[in-house]
């Protein structure tokens, strides 16, 4: 099979390469899928940069983690799934063979979804972290039924369904993001108000938007940035939620008022959450595809061939929304 890959850390141009690699096998409780599409995301630049000390191991490194195809054959133990059978894939790189930036990946069926028939590839292919992230970030805290949920990078593609999450479960939303169009985007998916963290203040944002009394639950993507502005964003024992952090620790959290708000904080990684609650949630979100209850906002359509530039793309976030890269 084709596939894209890297031996290296480095720029994506110069490391990420091309090759032929021989067709997995599918172990007793894994499904073979043919992918029609493999969905790029910021941890897959992280494996490729600042964290390949945790990737190195799997060198030469197929990236990516989504997918979506067809299933060419299943393991002697799988019975949910029959080759011809659509679907979409997550954690591939982390519990599969390898990657989704290939011809073919395997996968073992806890983390294969049949993908409904009014969801196509390029659709499916966003299903994984994602769609994933966003539900786990929002249901593992209090409800946010009639409460004012922050969700930070409302544009981004996480956040994007983190808006519609939220809304489907009664709350108000306010988000930040990055520009004007950016707006457009988190106001389509949902979102009551946005706030240009860029050229306005957040925290005099929030509080002209709550009354001065803050966000009863917050969804964080970057935790160094926003976690110095946590007790003057969150209300009176308010819940935040963190998934990400662009640099290595977060300084200046004013500690005391932290502690003075009684704010809990929470933080995860999808890769370390347990299995059968992986499989819980791709089922609902498999419900809300079925329902056409979620907006899929595809910012870029790749080919195959042109895997770097798409990686290029998510990392100097230059494009709004889900990249996905057609592999046919």
């Amino acid at each position: 099979m084709r596939a894209a890959f890297y031996n290296e850390p480095g720029p994506a141009k110069e490391v990420i390469k091309f090759g032929d690699f021989e067709t997995p096998e599918p172990g007793a409780d894994d499904v073979l899928v043919k992918l029609h599409a493999s969905g790029v995301n910021p941890s897959d630049i992280k494996s490729r940069t600042v964290n390949f000390g945790r990737v190195q191991n799997l060198v030469p490194l197929i990236p990516h983690t989504d997918g979506a195809g067809i299933v060419e054959s299943v393991g002697e133990n799988v019975k949910s799934f029959v080759p011809g059978e659509r679907v979409w894939v997550a954690f591939a790189q982390w519990r599969g063979s390898n990657g989704t930036c290939a011809e073919y990946v395997s996968v073992p069926q806890n983390f294969v979804f049949s993908l409904p028939s009014n969801t196509n590839f390029i659709e499916g292919a966003c299903a994984g972290v994602p769609v994933l992230t966003a539900m786990h970030a929002l249901s593992i805290g209090p409800s946010v039924k009639d409460r004012t949920v922050l969700i930070t990078g409302g544009a981004t593609s996480v956040g994007n369904y983190a808006i519609q999450f939220a809304k489907q479960a009664g709350a108000r939303v306010l988000t930040t993001v990055g520009s004007g169009p950016k707006a457009v985007t988190a106001k389509s998916a949902g979102a009551d108000e946005t706030i240009l963290y860029k050229s306005e203040d957040v925290v005099s944002q929030v509080n002209r938007m709550t009354d001065n009394e803050g966000v009863d639950y917050l969804v964080d993507m970057d935790m160094s940035y926003y976690s110095r502005l946590y007790p003057e964003i969150v209300a009176q024992n308010g819940y935040i939620v963190v998934y990400g952090s662009n640099q290595p620790s977060a300084d200046g959290v004013p500690t005391n008022a932290f502690f003075m708000r009684g704010l809990t904080l929470r933080g995860f990684l999808l890769w370390n959450i347990p299995e059968q609650r992986v499989r819980e949630l791709g089922q609902k979100a498999n419900a809300l595809f079925s329902e056409n209850k979620l907006k899929h906002n595809i910012g870029a359509i790749y080919p195959f061939i042109k895997a770097a530039e798409a990686q290029e793309v998510v990392e100097q976030g230059t494009v709004s929304g889900n990249v996905v890269i057609e592999i046919i």
